[in-house]
């Protein structure tokens, strides 16, 4: 991992365009966070609070998102190729014209 952020508060931060991958970032809060266009590839999103996170047309790819809130999240135009949901709450997230793949993994 490239930085342990784990457990850190973003809350309603801006952080547009960044590069956050291979990060741990469990537990973190992204409560509408404005994050567009940043990538958060491979990075270790488990438990992580991103309700309401503006993550238009950012990145996702191979990141874990087990037991991640989404809910409300504006995921247009997200790259989620490889990413691993697993009780991922996903409820009124806005997932129009978000990229997944075959080997998108939804586990139970």
């Amino acid at each position: 991992m490239n930085a342990d952020l784990s457990g850190c508060i973003f809350r309603e931060c801006v952080i547009i365009g960044s590069l956050l991958d291979k990060c741990d970032l469990s537990h973190t809060c992204f409560y509408h966070a404005d994050t567009r266009e940043t990538r958060f590839n491979k990075s270790n999103l488990e438990g992580a609070d991103m309700r309401g996170i503006n993550l238009f047309n950012g990145s996702l790819r191979k990141a874990r998102l087990t037991n991640t809130d989404l809910r409300g999240a504006n995921l247009y135009g997200a790259e989620l190729y490889k990413a691993v949901f697993g009780n991922t709450q996903l409820e009124k997230a806005n997932v129009k014209m978000t990229l997944l793949s075959k080997r998108t993994e939804f586990l139970s």
